[in-house]
């Protein structure tokens, strides 16, 4: 199979399997999310860092995605380290 059908083929197998990891993770990818936000927050009692809760689920569904814990570790510390780099840039 190729073409179109093919490519909708694929999609909808990938559009299943985040599904399927989203109904069987749900409730502990939120929860996981709350509990980063949380962690952040209890640091500095500054309420903007519950905000941290969005790259939280973005975290989740990278490990729901990959299964591998590695993912979404390396790209917090990227994070870290762009937001790092930014705050340098801002105060030179």
């Amino acid at each position: 199979m190729s073409g179109p059908a093919a490519r909708q083929n694929r999609a909808s197998i990938r559009a299943d399997r985040v599904r399927a990891a989203v109904s069987d993770d749900g409730a502990a990818w939120l929860g996981t999310a709350v509990l980063f936000a949380l962690g952040h927050f209890l640091v500095t009692f500054e309420p903007h860092m519950l905000t941290r809760l969005f790259p939280g689920l973005l975290f989740g569904w990278m490990y729901a995605r990959t299964r591998f814990i590695l993912a979404s570790t390396l790209f917090h510390a990227a994070c870290n380290l762009l937001m790092a780099a930014l705050v340098l840039s801002l105060l030179s």
